[in-house]
């Protein structure tokens, strides 16, 4: 509250993501079950010196699925090479559908598949980097409830927009002792 932002994150917001790309730019994501569009995930720049809003909030294209709720997780990467961000986020399209990882960036159509998880859970864990050479990481919670195999952290290295690359099973943190 009393941030310049604030007004623009329309009605009740969850889970925001900030980014820097290589032109110096600000982006933040975030979900918003009553944005200017509706409910969904939005991107939108940020002027970095003031934290102002710079131009409308973007609705980010299958968004509004049901896999996407208030405890929608989502994750946000600058472009490596000048302005823009990716956000990756789950999509569904109807609640027995497939769901799909996936990730987009203004000016591209649809958003690029970057996995299909067996299940992922209520509260969707994600993460991205980029690697050095552009590419997109992602690692993900997998419930694997659905198909009995368990459960598991998985990380996958694809292409810019994260598609393509293998799948690569991380497992469960091991158990810890507490002090």
């Amino acid at each position: 509250p009393g941030s310049p932002v604030q007004a623009q994150l329309g009605g009740n917001s969850y889970n925001p993501a900030l980014a820097a790309d290589a032109a110096g730019g600000v982006w933040l994501a975030w979900y918003s079950n009553a944005g200017p569009a509706g409910p969904g995930i939005y991107l939108q720049g940020i002027e970095p010196a003031t934290g102002a809003p710079i131009g409308t909030p973007i609705a980010v294209p299958g968004s509004r699925s049901v896999a996407n709720n208030t405890a929608q997780r989502l994750a946000l990467v600058g472009d490596p090479t000048g302005s823009g961000a990716r956000v990756i986020y789950a999509t569904q399209n109807s609640v027995a559908g497939p769901l799909y990882l996936v990730s987009w960036s203004p000016g591209e159509g649809a958003p690029t598949v970057v996995a299909r998880p067996t299940r992922l859970p209520l509260n969707v864990y994600l993460a991205t980097a980029r690697h050095a050479d552009g590419r997109l990481w992602v690692a993900w919670y997998d419930d694997g409830v659905a198909a009995g195999s368990g459960d598991g952290y998985y990380a996958k290295l694809g292409n810019a927009r994260g598609a393509g690359g293998i799948e690569v099973p991380l497992g469960m943190p091991t158990a810890t002792a507490t002090p």
